[in-house]
């Protein structure tokens, strides 16, 4: 699943893969530099029928002044996985989209030293919108619950 013709051009807007699967089924990809996009390091892989999963790393550039996982990171990391995981999709051609809401309920700390797993669930799809909700998570602890919905970007006529 190639999303670059050339390394430079950008068959889908926004981000690039880097490369086939993984061991573990990860698709890698990269953001291009200079993004904000690109302090988020990721990997996606399906989990089922309309879920996936975002593996996030971590690292000293997402600690708190606590050295804890910045809850600011967790947040901004989450909504990065949400246009990663419409493109995963099967069946569907991929389609760019806007987030309009985004609630969320943190629920504990995090720690730099562990990726963060977004588990993303699409809920209902419209003609217009995605309905989300999902969790993030390290190991078995649970840092965020979270629903959000997302306006598919149709070309302005």
């Amino acid at each position: 699943m190639s999303l670059t013709t050339s390394g430079d051009d950008e068959a889908v807007p926004g981000f690039y893969d880097t490369g086939p699967p993984d061991a573990q089924g990860f698709i890698p990809f990269r953001f291009p530099a200079g993004r904000f996009n690109a302090n988020f390091p990721l990997r996606a892989r399906l989990e089922g029928e309309g879920r996936v999963l975002v593996r996030i790393e971590t690292g000293l550039h997402a600690a708190n002044a606590g050295g804890r996982l910045h809850g600011g990171y967790t947040l901004a990391a989450v909504e990065q996985a949400l246009p990663v995981t419409l493109f995963m999709l099967p069946d569907r051609s991929f389609t760019p989209a806007v987030v309009l809401t985004f609630a969320i309920q943190f629920v504990t700390g995090g720690d730099i030293e562990q990726p963060i797993d977004v588990f993303v669930s699409v809920v209902r799809e419209t003609k217009r919108l995605f309905f989300l909700s999902g969790t993030a998570e390290q190991g078995d602890a649970v840092l965020m619950n979270w629903q959000a919905t997302a306006s598919k970007v149709t070309p302005r006529k």
